[in-house]
């Protein structure tokens, strides 16, 4: 039995030796996750949050998670507000920066390198794209804990090995608008018609979008009056720096003020009474004036945006019209200082994005 006693110790050990060499190399408890989300619309998060859930929960891995407004590519490879420790980090852009797209960035520990995935939503942030976005991340979480690289899996795929390129871009709008101006008291609904020009650039990848909005519009008008009447026929060109707020996947909302000119023919003619008037040959009459506007857009189908916009011109000088009876005179037409507008129309991309 003595000898029996040392060979069975060997073997205990030996046992426990091959155990031990089995056990995987982590610590033993379940891997760290985390998990930033950027969303356009409220719900997307708590949604997506349902599907990581279910399968992190399949590959024994937890995630901290921390809600965002948007995801800034300039933080993806430094450690700000970082869980220390954690097998993962995973970004989430639910159609922030493209309403149209998700964007999953992943990184290991190291934060060496940065996949950038991108899945596409053609009907929305649906159960379809939410599984697929889940998908991306589990896998990964599962590349990792094998000791594997993120690898590029789809032509869309994109390795970052340095801080991601800065997504600012530029875009150009082209449109058609029509408008009701009010001139004075009498003319409370001028018809106006013109040309839009929006030309803005994004940010990196948050709501704000700075542009420049360009008018060019034709309006007229005639007055009348017992002895002259006036026709006013002309145009009108405006510029505004016109920033913007993303408000959902297809909603902006823009605010801003500007300068513009409006050149206008004025013919006078002979009034309701054919008195006897000695008329001033037709000129053209110069107006500068200042202009706050409130924009509404709306993305549509494709390249295309619709949107409603309130303005209000002050005018820089003041204009009136007169005749002289008897070396006195007396106001024929005198246009309001201030001219309150509301347009609508519609825009066209012809470069970049445009604002969507």
């Amino acid at each position: 039995m003595r000898r029996g006693f040392p060979a069975v110790l060997a073997a205990l050990i030996a046992a426990l030796g091959s155990t031990a060499a089995a056990a995987p190399s982590r610590s033993g408890g379940p891997d760290i996750v985390q998990v930033v989300i950027a969303a356009g619309q409220s719900g997307q998060a708590t949604a997506l949050r349902d599907n990581l859930l279910e399968l992190f929960g399949r590959i024994d891995a937890i995630a901290w998670y921390r809600d965002a407004r948007s995801i800034d590519p300039a933080q993806l490879m430094s450690g700000t507000g970082s869980v220390p420790a954690a097998l993962a980090y995973v970004w989430i852009d639910i159609g922030v920066l493209h309403p149209e797209r998700a964007l999953v960035y992943l990184s290991g520990a190291d934060r060496e390198h940065v996949l950038q995935r991108t899945v596409m939503l053609p009907n929305g942030f649906d159960e379809v794209a939410r599984e697929e976005v889940a998908q991306i991340v589990a896998s990964s979480v599962d590349t990792l804990r094998a000791g594997a690289p993120l690898r590029v899996a789809k032509p869309d795929d994109v390795l970052l090995s340095t801080a991601p390129p800065r997504r600012t871009r530029g875009w150009l709008l082209l449109g058609a608008t029509g408008a009701a101006e009010r001139w004075s008291d009498d003319q409370a609904a001028v018809p106006a018609f013109g040309l839009s020009a929006l030309l803005g650039r994004d940010g990196d990848g948050g709501r704000w979008q700075p542009a420049l909005w360009l008018t060019l519009g034709y309006h007229g008008a005639t007055t009348s009056g017992p002895d002259v009447a006036l026709s006013m026929r002309g145009g009108s060109l405006a510029l505004v720096a016109l920033p913007g707020w993303r408000l959902g996947r297809r909603v902006g909302l823009r605010a801003g003020a500007g300068l513009g000119l409006d050149l206008l023919s004025v013919k006078p003619t002979l009034g309701e009474n054919r008195a006897v008037v000695q008329l001033d040959p037709p000129r053209w009459v110069a107006a500068p004036f200042a202009r706050a506007a409130l924009r509404l857009d709306v993305d549509l189908t494709g390249p295309l945006l619709a949107f409603v916009a309130v303005t209000g011109d002050v005018g820089l000088e003041k204009h009136r019209y007169v005749v002289v009876h008897d070396g006195a005179s007396e106001a024929v037409y005198e246009p309001s200082l201030f001219r309150p507008s509301v347009l609508v129309g519609i825009e066209g991309r012809i470069i970049g994005d445009g604002a969507q």
